[in-house]
């Protein structure tokens, strides 16, 4: 089992794209570390913001890589949220779960007050009640989950699944070519915020069969999210 990944942005209605999207490998393909962090909503230094949290996730990457991890950690796949970045995992052709924002609307979800469908177009959603960066540390969700083949990712911020819908995405993992399918969606979400649209930034990954058959297993799925 190996792993493909692809990335894509768009700047759309911002005067500034400050969100920031990487992906890391190792040199055999077998693990792989995603990182996105959105901006500061179009505010002073939210590129500043983004960019450091990029640099940080390199850095550990390289210190990474140097130790080699236990058989059963590349299994795996790991990964931290704050923020109201998402991180939505498929099976197949199923939707199995999704990061929970740190947002004003996420607890209203929660209490059943507001339904999941409103969630993008509510208007407490810039709302944040954990981010990086702000006056107290975060206490970002760590999670973790087996990985099987067929199993795909989608690593965006908010600019993205407040316009692209879940079935979306899918028909995204499941196209052929994963760098195209990652341009289109963000086109496409960049396209329907219009004027008033947000940055838009995705990460895409998908487990697939090794032909070759030169590495084996699973791969650590590192994901980070704000």
């Amino acid at each position: 089992m190996i792993w493909q990944a692809a990335k894509a942005e768009a700047i759309g209605g911002r005067k500034e794209q400050q969100d920031r999207v990487e992906l890391f490998e190792s040199r055999d393909g077998s693990e792989r570390l995603l990182v996105l962090a959105d901006g500061m909503g179009g505010h002073s230094g939210g590129a500043i913001a983004a960019d450091a949290v990029v640099e940080t996730a390199r850095s550990l990457w390289r210190k990474h890589i140097l130790q080699p991890l236990a058989p059963e950690q590349l299994l795996r796949a790991n990964w931290a949220h704050v923020g109201d970045s998402r991180l939505y995992r498929f099976r197949g052709s199923d939707l199995v779960g999704r990061t929970l924002d740190h947002s004003v609307v996420q607890m209203l979800v929660d209490m059943g007050k507001v339904d999941e469908e409103e969630m993008a177009t509510h208007p407490d959603q810039n709302r944040l009640t954990q981010s990086l960066g702000g006056d107290s540390d975060p206490e970002p969700d760590l999670e973790s989950a087996r990985v099987e083949m067929g199993d795909g990712f989608v690593l965006c911020s908010d600019g993205l699944w407040e316009r692209v819908t879940t079935d979306e995405m899918l028909e995204a993992l499941g196209a052929e070519v994963l760098n195209v399918e990652a341009k289109r969606l963000v086109e496409l979400a960049a396209d329907r915020g219009g004027a008033d649209g947000d940055n838009v930034t995705i990460a895409l990954a998908r487990t697939a069969a090794d032909k070759a058959e030169k590495r084996r297993g699973g791969g650590l799925f590192g994901l980070f999210s704000s």
